[in-house]
């Protein structure tokens, strides 16, 4: 949704510049740059293979709710009970228990987290929910064909 949003926001710009009359390639590379930095607020969630040779990943899927907003961040460490690193890989076999643990805590005890709630209105219990659950489900239909202790996945 937050993806959605994004390319929303940025064609109204792209718009609003061209009303403005200012030239159509210099009002697509200002919303470029826009959308550019825009997506360094959310994190990309992907999982991934390790490469056999290097350290090396190669990205394979992308969960539905894949950009979820950084504001987020605490109530996910808090509800998962795990300080991950951003940009880092993890195995999957060992980050599927601590997302099921978040899910989990966010179905029945809504009320410990709504501390975590952005002030500014991005993101909130729901979509830190739907967040998680679209991750365990792309870790579980890529484990469909890769054996799960081969699959990574990076925040």
């Amino acid at each position: 949704m937050i993806r959605n949003v994004l390319y929303v926001v940025a064609l109204r710009q792209l718009v609003m510049l061209q009303e403005k009359n200012m030239p159509t390639s210099t009002a697509l590379t200002a919303v470029q740059k826009w959308t550019e930095r825009s997506k360094r607020m959310s994190y990309d969630l992907r999982v991934a293979v390790k490469v056999e040779g290097c350290d090396k990943y190669a990205d394979i899927a992308e969960p539905e709710y894949a950009h979820p907003t950084y504001n987020l961040g605490d109530m996910f460490r808090a509800c998962m009970e795990w300080d991950y690193e951003q940009g880092k890989y993890y195995r999957c076999d060992e980050v599927l228990p601590k997302i099921s643990h978040g899910i989990l805590e966010l179905e029945t005890k809504r009320g410990k987290y709504t501390v975590y709630s952005p002030a500014n209105g991005w993101g909130n219990i729901d979509d830190a929910y739907e967040t998680l659950r679209s991750l365990r489900k792309c870790i579980y239909e890529q484990a469909e064909e890769i054996p799960l202790e081969c699959l990574y996945m990076c925040w």
